[in-house]
Protein backbone atom coordinates (compact mmCIF):
# COMPACT_ATOMS: atom_id res chain seq x y z
CA UNK A 1 0.00 0.00 0.00
CA UNK A 2 3.14 2.37 1.04
CA UNK A 3 4.49 2.24 -2.60
CA UNK A 4 1.12 2.96 -4.23
CA UNK A 5 1.23 6.03 -2.38
CA UNK A 6 4.80 6.32 -3.10
CA UNK A 7 4.17 6.07 -6.51
CA UNK A 8 1.04 8.51 -6.65
CA UNK A 9 2.98 10.83 -4.55
CA UNK A 10 6.07 11.24 -6.88
CA UNK A 11 4.17 11.77 -10.30
CA UNK A 12 3.05 15.16 -10.15
CA UNK A 13 6.76 16.53 -9.48
CA UNK A 14 7.94 17.82 -13.18
CA UNK A 15 11.17 18.01 -12.00
CA UNK A 16 14.56 16.91 -14.34
CA UNK A 17 16.48 14.59 -12.36
CA UNK A 18 18.70 13.84 -15.15
CA UNK A 19 22.39 13.26 -15.31
CA UNK A 20 25.31 12.58 -17.49
CA UNK A 21 27.56 10.02 -17.41
CA UNK A 22 30.67 10.45 -19.16
CA UNK A 23 33.28 7.62 -20.33
CA UNK A 24 36.49 7.36 -22.07
CA UNK A 25 37.16 3.92 -23.71
CA UNK A 26 41.14 4.03 -24.40
CA UNK A 27 40.79 0.52 -26.47
CA UNK A 28 42.25 2.14 -29.99
CA UNK A 29 44.84 4.00 -28.01
CA UNK A 30 46.21 1.55 -25.98
CA UNK A 31 46.64 -0.82 -29.26
CA UNK A 32 48.17 2.33 -31.17
CA UNK A 33 50.34 2.91 -28.58
CA UNK A 34 51.66 -0.96 -27.92
CA UNK A 35 52.41 -0.90 -32.12
CA UNK A 36 54.41 2.20 -31.34
CA UNK A 37 56.36 0.46 -28.87
CA UNK A 38 56.74 -2.72 -30.60
CA UNK A 39 58.11 -0.84 -33.82
CA UNK A 40 60.09 2.03 -32.72
CA UNK A 41 61.40 2.32 -36.43
CA UNK A 42 58.49 2.56 -37.93
CA UNK A 43 58.37 6.09 -35.89
CA UNK A 44 59.81 7.62 -38.63
CA UNK A 45 59.19 6.45 -41.48
CA UNK A 46 56.97 8.41 -44.56
CA UNK A 47 54.40 5.87 -45.57
CA UNK A 48 50.58 4.90 -44.05
CA UNK A 49 52.42 2.47 -41.36
CA UNK A 50 53.64 5.87 -39.56
CA UNK A 51 53.17 4.55 -36.13
CA UNK A 52 53.49 8.30 -34.42
CA UNK A 53 50.41 8.50 -37.47
CA UNK A 54 48.28 5.40 -36.12
CA UNK A 55 48.07 7.05 -32.40
CA UNK A 56 46.91 9.99 -33.93
CA UNK A 57 44.08 8.52 -35.64
CA UNK A 58 43.60 6.34 -32.44
CA UNK A 59 41.92 9.11 -30.11
CA UNK A 60 39.99 7.59 -26.81
CA UNK A 61 36.29 7.25 -27.82
CA UNK A 62 33.96 9.56 -25.83
CA UNK A 63 30.58 7.65 -24.63
CA UNK A 64 28.46 10.18 -23.27
CA UNK A 65 25.36 8.26 -20.94
CA UNK A 66 21.99 10.04 -19.97
CA UNK A 67 20.50 9.02 -17.17
CA UNK A 68 16.85 9.99 -15.11
CA UNK A 69 16.40 9.21 -11.92
CA UNK A 70 12.80 10.20 -12.05
CA UNK A 71 11.66 7.83 -14.39
CA UNK A 72 14.34 4.62 -13.05
CA UNK A 73 12.33 4.98 -9.80
CA UNK A 74 8.70 5.20 -11.29
CA UNK A 75 9.92 1.81 -13.83
CA UNK A 76 11.26 0.53 -10.29
CA UNK A 77 8.33 1.45 -8.11
CA UNK A 78 5.78 0.19 -10.55
CA UNK A 79 7.51 -3.00 -10.98
CA UNK A 80 7.41 -3.78 -7.31
CA UNK A 81 3.74 -3.12 -7.63
CA UNK A 82 3.50 -5.33 -9.88
CA UNK A 83 5.49 -7.87 -7.77
CA UNK A 84 3.00 -7.03 -4.49
CA UNK A 85 -0.17 -7.15 -6.73
CA UNK A 86 0.85 -10.85 -8.19
CA UNK A 87 1.74 -11.87 -4.51
CA UNK A 88 -1.63 -10.63 -3.19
Amino acid sequence: MHLLKLREQIVPFDIDFASTDINLDFKDTRGALSRLLTNRAGIFTWSADNALLGLARAPPKVYHTQRNSKKTLERELKYACEILIQII
